[in-house]
């Protein structure tokens, strides 16, 4: 019989890691412990890694079902924890030695090699679990473009780069791994994750969304407008523009036929669009069974929020995800 690992036994781990990573950024973000950039930017990737590689497996079923997975791909898992962690404090212990060096002029050590290849290994398969292998296949070609660049005729092909000179830049220099990316990562990019990670869970997203109808309950063209307050306030969550955007607009302004038949919103809001047939909306609008009323839309395109149901306000989603 196979031995097996239940992966969902390292959650108290993971969490572990989770707060001293967070401690670890906040300290450093905010001043109170002052390090030098490369020491941070090295322990944010160790850190990160290393939850990454506990807590994704390397089979994208189990990565969709969790469920017991035989043992030897969570020893392939210790590997590239080992490679990123050793990597990671690799830097942190010879950040002097590193410093002092002068690139591509000292010779590179054994140890320089290994754990250089190997974190490039790491990072590659940390890709692959969470992008797929498209991303991994560009960054494969980039790297074999960096070997084998120079076979190449004409101007497509660039001078010969020796193995050596291609993991002292992207493990020793703050040009490849080291760079801008993970500067910005280890630094505005996770506080603001943190904080909108912190909003989320206190249910603060919501109420952003709800705030942005009641401010546009009594304006025209209400649906616009609170889509553009509730996409504003719901960027400070979200982190991402298109996500906040395509939230507060499926929210605030859903399309299609549903809305033309005076659809609930799922905020508890009625669009109720201008120049429609007022009897047919008022049938709409009608109490239900529940004695739950729509807003009292005066059938002037405003957009007002009212109190719905829970079964009333996802009736939007049903309605869209049915194709009707």
């Amino acid at each position: 019989m196979v031995p097996v690992f239940d992966r969902r036994k390292l959650r108290p781990l993971i969490l572990a890691l989770a707060i001293a990573l967070c401690a670890f950024q906040l300290t450093t973000c905010t001043g109170m412990w002052l390090l030098d950039p490369l020491i941070v930017r090295a322990t944010h990737v160790g850190l990160v890694l290393s939850m990454l590689f506990l807590w994704r497996s390397s089979n994208r079923a189990l990565r969709k079902n969790p469920r017991p997975e035989p043992a030897w791909s969570f020893l392939f898992d210790i590997l590239m924890i080992a490679m990123s962690a050793g990597a990671a404090a690799y830097i942190i212990t010879n950040f002097s030695y590193i410093q002092d060096r002068m690139p591509h002029i000292d010779e590179l050590t054994a140890w320089d090699l290994f754990w250089g290849a190997g974190l490039i290994i790491a990072i590659l398969e940390a890709t692959r679990r969470v992008a797929g292998l498209a991303l991994v296949i560009v960054s494969g070609i980039a790297l074999l473009y960096a070997f084998f660049g120079h076979l190449l005729p004409g101007n497509m092909g660039h001078l010969y780069l020796a193995p050596n000179q291609i993991i002292e830049s992207l493990y020793l220099l703050n040009d490849g791994i080291w760079g801008s990316s993970i500067g910005a990562s280890a630094t505005i990019i996770y506080v603001f994750i943190l904080f909108g990670a912190l909003l989320e869970k206190t249910n603060m997203a919501s109420v952003f969304l709800e705030l942005a109808c009641l401010v546009t309950r009594n304006a025209k063209g209400g649906p616009a407008k609170a889509a553009i307050f509730g996409s504003a306030l719901f960027g400070s969550v979200s982190g991402s523009a298109g996500v906040g955007t395509g939230s507060a607009v499926f929210r605030c302004c859903p399309a299609g036929n549903s809305v033309w038949r005076g659809c609930p919103l799922p905020l508890g809001g009625w669009h109720v669009p201008a120049g429609a047939g007022q009897e047919r909306l008022r049938q709409n609008a009608a109490p239900d069974a529940a004695g739950n009323t729509g807003t009292g839309a005066d059938f002037s395109g405003r957009f007002v929020c009212g109190d719905l149901s829970q079964r009333r306000r996802s009736s939007l989603f049903h309605t869209i995800l049915s194709g009707r």
